[in-house]
């Protein structure tokens, strides 16, 4: 049976598995270890008790990770990650777990929520289009290394476009 909650209560160690179970087979590879998602839950200001999981028999199997930050019209949030385990998806299970939050923000006086997917991410776009998101703005993405040189005492840092 599923049952959809906060994750304030959820052990680090299961949620850092749920994650990498969650973008196993992503777009972009993408893996990280406790300290990394500790970091992560740091940086995007993640409040777990604004943050909401989907539960199989007591087994995390879905996520969604808000941050929220003071703006200038009230309190905003930001979806910094959301995730359901392959053997779980199809299911609506994203849909499901922003209903399950829509009153709690209410209640909290968080007025404005946004995200980020990639454009290759139809199912994603699909399941926030369905739960009341739009598209905002797009941006692009860039990959490359960042190579240091040593030039008569002076040092470059020189990024190229791959």
């Amino acid at each position: 049976m599923l049952k959809i909650r906060t994750i304030h209560d959820v052990n680090i160690k299961e949620l850092l598995a749920v994650f990498n179970l969650s973008f196993s087979d992503y777009f972009v590879p993408f893996h990280l270890d406790e300290a990394q998602l500790r970091t992560k839950l740091y940086a995007e200001h993640i409040d777990l008790t604004l943050s909401v999981g989907v539960f199989d028999s007591g087994k995390l199997v879905g996520f969604m990770l808000h941050g929220i930050h003071d703006g200038d019209e009230g309190k905003l949030g930001y979806n910094g990650g959301t995730g359901v385990i392959p053997s779980h998806r199809g299911n609506g299970l994203t849909g499901k777990m922003y209903e399950f939050i829509k009153p709690v923000f209410r209640r909290e006086n968080v007025h404005h929520v946004s995200l980020e997917v990639l454009e290759q991410n139809k199912a994603a776009q699909k399941a926030y289009t369905k739960a009341g998101f739009h598209v905002q703005r797009r941006l692009i993405s860039y990959t490359g290394d960042i190579l240091i040189n040593s030039d008569e005492g002076r040092d470059e840092e020189l990024m190229p476009l791959s």
